[in-house]
């Protein structure tokens, strides 16, 4: 029979580890929440990133590289004439 005052039951969104008796006790640290979330999510992020740095690589990436840095020295700051 499993020892009760020790079980562990897992938070969804944060993976941290709770006594299985007062898992409604737990409010999520952000960061440790943050972490668990990026973790469920790595394959997906890596393909993200691997797309977006060959589109990025490409000609029309480049062209929209440029155009992002031109439209950018374009804006006038407060106080420009």
């Amino acid at each position: 029979m499993p020892d009760r005052d020790h079980a562990v039951t897992t938070c969804h969104s944060c993976g941290s580890q709770l006594p299985a008796r007062r898992p409604a006790v737990h409010a999520c640290d952000w960061w440790r929440w943050l972490d668990h979330q990026v973790d469920l999510r790595r394959e997906e992020l890596d393909r993200f990133e691997r797309e977006l740095g060959a589109y990025l690589r490409s000609p029309d990436g480049q062209f929209d590289l440029w155009y992002a840095a031109h439209q950018r020295l374009q804006q006038k700051l407060p106080g420009d004439p």
